[in-house]
């Protein structure tokens, strides 16, 4: 199964972590790669076993398309199972917020 994490899920990730930085100033950037690393790697698990998460409960525009949600070192992922016309099921990752962010 191939995983597909659309770009500006990786913008949002960036986005939150430059904000961080900012905001405190022993946050360093090699810190900040490592767990942008840890997230990534993380996603990889969704290929093995995309239905073991259930649809997302809290926002309401992710449950309104029929999300999935996956929650790794406090961010959110919503994400969809597609299979493609050639049988090949894909995870695609569609959206990403941090819990201090997430709301509906």
């Amino acid at each position: 199964m191939r995983l597909i994490i659309e770009d500006h899920v990786f913008e949002k990730v960036r986005l939150f972590y430059d904000v961080a930085i900012e905001l405190h100033p022993t946050l360093d950037e090699a810190t900040v790669l490592r767990k942008e690393r840890r997230l990534i790697d993380s996603l990889q698990f969704l290929t093995l076993f995309p239905e073991a998460y259930g649809f997302a409960r809290h926002n309401e525009t992710w449950r309104d398309a029929g999300f999935r949600e996956f929650v790794c070192e406090d961010f959110h992922f919503a994400y969809t199972i597609r299979v493609l016309k050639s049988g090949e099921r894909i995870v695609i990752v569609k959206d990403a917020v941090h819990s201090l962010l997430y709301h509906d």
